[in-house]
């Protein structure tokens, strides 16, 4: 992928100036620009709800209404939530003015960060204004469609193919014929929030210590016609199980994309092929072992170990029913034939 790389001074300029065409193409008038952002997901974070009341959506499992839980205070209900020091585009430079409810990010950063493997574009010192609100399209703001959820068509208008060009010449992509998302091969690893205890959240009314944060490992899933990146979330609720799949972008980008025998044939497809499933999360010697590496979106293929939080300490639940599966985001599982790809060794 051909990189441009540009100052940060210029990014924080051109991410100005986007602003101000943005507010030219719709209206001048803040009230307009109020209007658009009321339609906003940012606005209503209808997308948490939406999935959460579902039909197999986990309050199938807890029975808890939406607006009973303090998911719903992630909400910018006025400017100043973003525009903490002013209304100028340039004060929202800042990722920790986004990290403030986009905390699943955040702890991502932070992860990369501890290992010496952050995304390629922070290492630019990119924010995330240089890309959702650019192009002529703003992420942030919304374009005043009411939708349902970030996955929904058009709500995020930012992808890899506004600042790189896909070389249609390199191997990889003529293997792979188009099949693949970008995400799948330049995403490092998805982070996972697991073991999402829901009992501790309800008591506490606090994230901190109510889930596991888990980044060691990629999931493939299909999504709108390709192969992309995906994360899994697993949930406890007065000891019944739930787990949910989905499309997902951590922001972990690589510039060198992944190998081959990253994904074919690797060490969780060697034991879907012998018929075993890959343990996502077990105790090894009292603590726990996350799975590290490229794994399927095969819900049947995917062992989770569920806890309960006691004393401070994380107790595995012993027998107990099958969890509650759900796709999240319109992700669907890998199908046989791509099972069958990825269990055949990569012929050099």
């Amino acid at each position: 992928m051909k990189r441009q790389l540009i100052g940060k001074k210029f990014y924080a300029v051109i991410a100005f100036v986007i602003a101000g065409l943005i507010c030219a193409s719709v209206g001048a008038s803040a009230g307009d620009q109020i209007k658009i952002y009321n339609k906003s997901l940012h606005k209503n974070a209808a997308g948490m709800k939406y999935w959460y009341e579902a039909k197999d959506g986990f309050k199938s499992v807890t029975g808890i209404p939406y607006e009973s839980l303090a998911c719903k205070e992630c909400h910018a209900t006025s400017c100043k939530n973003c525009h903490v020091k002013s209304l100028k585009a340039a004060d929202t430079r800042d990722i920790n003015t986004c990290l403030k409810c986009h905390e699943r990010q955040g702890t991502g950063f932070a992860v990369d960060t501890a290992a010496n493997e952050l995304d390629f574009h922070r290492q630019m010192d990119m924010g995330c204004t240089d890309c959702h609100v650019a192009n002529g399209h703003d992420d942030v703001h919304g374009d005043g469609v009411v939708r349902a959820n970030m996955k929904t068509e058009g709500a995020v208008k930012a992808k890899c193919t506004d600042c790189h060009e896909e070389k249609a010449d390199t191997r990889s992509h003529k293997i792979h014929k188009g099949k693949l998302d970008c995400p799948a091969c330049h995403t490092n690893t998805s982070i996972s929030c697991n073991n999402c205890h829901l009992d501790t959240y309800v008591k506490t009314k606090k994230k901190e210590g109510a889930y596991m944060p888990t980044k060691s490992w990629l999931m493939l899933i299909n999504y709108k016609g390709k192969v992309t990146a995906g994360a899994a979330q697993t949930l406890v609720y007065k000891n019944k199980t739930f787990v949910a799949y989905s499309p997902y972008y951590s922001h972990s980008v690589q510039a060198t994309a992944k190998k081959c025998p990253d994904c074919h044939a690797n060490e969780a497809m060697k034991l879907v092929k012998a018929g075993k499933k890959i343990p996502m999360n077990p105790t090894v010697n009292g603590k726990v072992a996350d799975w590290k590496g490229v794994i399927p979106c095969l819900p049947g293929s995917l062992q989770w170990t569920f806890y309960n939080k006691d004393g401070g300490k994380w107790v595995p639940i012993s027998g107990g029913d099958q969890p509650k599966v759900q796709m999240v985001n319109y992700g669907t599982p890998l199908t046989a034939k791509q099972i069958r790809i990825l269990k055949a060794p990569f012929l050099k």
